[in-house]
């Protein structure tokens, strides 16, 4: 019986409690330039493109109405949430059937007093979301991202191409030195977005490119993308906080990944040995500061990261699983709601005086 005024008491309000969301998956690449195609270049011009005059920004719920779905949603789960620990059966089940949904709603007012407050400072005033596309896209202007995006390219194309017989040239228009063939590098879209099933979610920056290969002289189009480099994604005020420094810092972070993607992607090429490696050690020193190959010990790393996922070679090296949070940082145990941010696999390596000796970081999918 008390299964069924359990249920009874619970049926209203249990519809009321929303599902998480994932975020939004990142774009698929185009396919890359068909082979006869790669072969019949030589002498590649690169150019910048247009940028988009504004930036967009997701649909943001006023801050009212997010104060009031808010309260509504923390009420029900409060509500449940006390309500049914108190409704386990005991000799005084008719006492609690009375008692626990009183205190559960008591409970529920404070829970929906607190989600008001905290919905309506995270939706932020009506000035503030105005002002946010404008201040995107000046900052987006300020880093004069197709040119950026141009000279990166130019030089790293130069730097990677070790098999073929290319020469790439950033020109300051398609009218510059003969070449046989241009790349012109457009970025398409900026802004901040979020799942849309949320009410004012943490903002991902998204920045869009298309890249056109094309012929010279008669222009036709050879291949021809788009590209999407995502961030993790932060509240609106963490945009905006110190004069909009995060902000600044991920469109730079955007454009060097976009950069390498590019190369990667139209041309085919990639990184030699020596630069992957200096480039894995630059990403783990940004994301896990106190690695220090010879000085970190064993003991330290166990503090900070707890007992090793492996062990291997007697425990010489020792393996861990690292989740990527939302502020890039790395951390050894899942990030709630974090959906599809990236995982890592480290292993690192020690001395027989148990101090750090290499660290290797991948991607979790990778072998």
């Amino acid at each position: 019986m008390h299964r069924l005024a359990v249920l009874a008491l619970f049926a209203a309000v249990a519809v009321q409690v929303g599902c998480a969301t994932a975020t939004p998956p990142r774009p698929s690449a185009a396919a890359p330039p068909a082979d006869e195609v790669l072969d019949s270049l030589r002498v590649i011009g690169v150019v910048a493109g247009s940028v988009p005059a504004d930036a967009t920004l997701a649909p943001r719920t006023p801050a009212a109405e997010a104060a009031r779905r808010g309260a509504s949603k923390a009420a029900a789960e409060t509500f449940v949430g006390f309500t049914v620990p108190c409704l386990q059966p005991t000799a005084y089940f008719l006492f609690q059937l009375v008692a626990c949904p009183v205190a559960g709603l008591a409970a529920a007012s404070l829970g929906a007093g607190v989600a008001a407050v905290v919905e309506a400072t995270r939706a932020g005033t009506s000035d503030t979301v105005q002002a946010v596309p404008g201040i995107v896209a000046t900052h987006v202007r300020n880093a004069d991202p197709a040119a950026a995006l141009r000279d990166r390219v130019a030089s790293l194309a130069t730097d990677w191409t070790r098999r073929r017989a290319w020469r790439f040239v950033a020109l300051a228009s398609a009218d510059a030195p003969p070449v046989d063939s241009l790349l012109e590098i457009s970025v398409e879209e900026v802004g901040l977005d979020g799942p849309p099933t949320q009410v004012n979610p943490p903002l991902a920056l998204f920045v869009t490119v298309r890249t056109r290969l094309l012929r010279v002289p008669d222009m036709a189009v050879l291949h021809d993308g788009t590209l999407t480099r995502r961030s993790a994604p932060r509240g609106l005020h963490g945009w905006l906080a110190d004069d909009a420094r995060r902000l600044r810092e991920e469109i730079d972070q955007a454009l060097r990944e976009l950069g390498e993607r590019i190369v990667d992607e139209v041309f085919l090429l990639s990184p030699p040995p020596e630069r992957l490696a200096a480039m894995e050690r630059a990403f783990v020193s940004r994301r896990i500061p106190f690695l220090r190959d010879g000085v970190t010990t064993r003991d330290e790393i166990v503090a900070r990261l707890g007992d090793p996922d492996r062990r291997y070679d007697a425990g010489r090296i020792l393996g861990y699983v690292l989740f990527e949070d939302h502020r890039g940082r790395l951390r050894p145990t899942p990030v709630p709601g974090g959906g599809t941010l990236p995982a890592y696999r480290l292993l690192l390596t020690f001395s027989l005086d148990d101090r750090l000796e290499d660290h290797r970081l991948v991607r979790g999918d990778e072998p």
